[in-house]
């Protein structure tokens, strides 16, 4: 029996310190943002970013787009590379990459927006809201932190598999049902990274709006901000006219489709880093979501010795830098995309890094980065590798 494994944390245990604030009852229409976003391109951070690129696409074959700004104006933006190894199509900056699990932070926003309009507490069970829900005691807000103990679909056997060519949130669902297998531990004694859970999450969405999740996060995010590249994947869809890289495994062979394509909640998404700076730039405008409603999301829900230097939020992973700055930050791992979404709170830094070829290497160097950028000494010892999500090699399981 084939066994696979698609992303793992180590765990640790945890608490949650937030609280929660009145629901406002009211909805909004979220407001347009403007795409005419300030490009800088004369700064001393545009050099050390010029540099860093350079060094990167040089000492680790970067095949990928990277962009850094700062207060709100783009001071670098660069791509580098094919599109697609076989075609030899080359990249620009428009193109769009899968995020990942950078995808988690638009599950846990639209969670909030329907906190906002008071359709969901972050106290409710799942079964609230999906009554034939197998797990009981687990809440909204273990979901988004990761303390559910659901068993990780990257777990499953082939046996649980073989219904499906492409398995659908609803699919994840009634195998969870029919097979029910050992959840991992009682909900909310302890921390452990869970795609499980944020595909539950987006399928929670779906049942109080009774819309697609895909169409939910395209009316409420990518069409009023204008996020015109991006989309949410469905394997059944074409996408051969769309300007979108195809993920590479090692060196340059072209990762296959497999069966867990079809979740999201956990990933899925396919943005650009133009479409990425609008939604950073959002969030700092309060469009979206409230002020109130961030902080919770920024909120460290592990109460540990790590809790002053990082934690995990609602979709967010979180730092506390040396000097106190805030940065909130996501890395993505999926069938040969690599993606990295990192926001350094007080000034407004953005660095987003998305690759089509299967890497680490800039998990670690944006730090170094940050530290020539600021000309502040981070702690290394805040960026383990335990910090990245990691892909494993037997996906044999869930092969097309």
């Amino acid at each position: 029996m084939k066994w696979f494994l698609i992303i793992f944390l180590t765990v640790l245990p945890v608490t949650f310190a937030g609280t929660l604030i009145p629901s406002v009852k009211t909805e909004k229409q979220l407001p347009e943002l403007s795409s005419n976003i300030d490009e800088v391109f004369t700064t001393e951070e545009t050099e050390i970013a010029t540099a860093f690129f350079d060094k990167m696409v040089i000492e680790t074959k970067y095949n990928g787009v990277m962009l850094v700004a700062k207060y709100g104006k783009i001071v670098f933006k660069k791509a580098h590379g094919v599109k697609d190894f076989v075609t030899k199509d080359s990249m620009d900056v428009n193109t769009a990459f899968q995020l990942a699990s950078v995808s988690k932070q638009f599950t846990s926003t639209a969670i909030l927006v329907l906190y906002e309009r008071g359709l969901i507490q972050l106290t409710d069970t799942i079964q609230q809201h999906i009554p034939e829900f197998p797990y009981e005691g687990i809440t909204i807000k273990m979901l988004l932190t990761h303390r559910s103990g659901l068993p990780n679909y990257g777990y499953f056997p082939d046996e649980y598999l073989a219904p499906y060519t492409f398995m659908t949130n609803d699919d994840l669902i009634k195998t969870l049902i029919k097979h029910k297998p050992d959840i991992y531990f009682k909900p909310g004694r302890m921390y452990d990274y869970s795609n499980t859970g944020y595909a539950i999450l987006a399928s929670i969405v779906e049942r109080i709006t009774k819309k697609p999740f895909a169409e939910f996060i395209q009316s409420e995010f990518f069409t009023p901000l204008s996020m015109t590249e991006s989309f949410v994947y469905n394997p059944t869809y074409d996408y051969s006219s769309k300007n979108i890289a195809i993920g590479h495994e090692r060196g340059t062979a072209p990762a296959q489709p497999i069966i867990a394509d079809g979740i999201l909640g956990d990933k899925g998404i396919y943005s650009n880093m133009h479409d990425l700076f609008i939604w950073d730039q959002a969030l700092y405008s309060n469009k979206i979501v409230s002020a109130e409603s961030l902080e919770l999301a920024f909120t460290p829900s592990i109460s540990y010795r790590y809790t002053a230097t990082k934690n995990y939020g609602f979709g967010w992973r979180l730092l506390q830098l040396n000097n106190n700055e805030r940065v909130v930050y996501h890395t993505g791992w999926w069938r040969g995309f690599n993606s990295l979404f990192v926001r350094v709170l007080p000034n407004q830094t953005t660095l987003i890094f998305l690759t089509n070829r299967r890497t680490r290497a800039f998990f670690h160097a944006w730090v170094d980065f940050l530290n020539e950028l600021h000309g502040i000494e981070y702690h290394d010892q805040m960026f383990s590798d335990t910090e990245t999500d990691l892909e494993y090699d037997n996906l044999d399981s869930l092969q097309q």
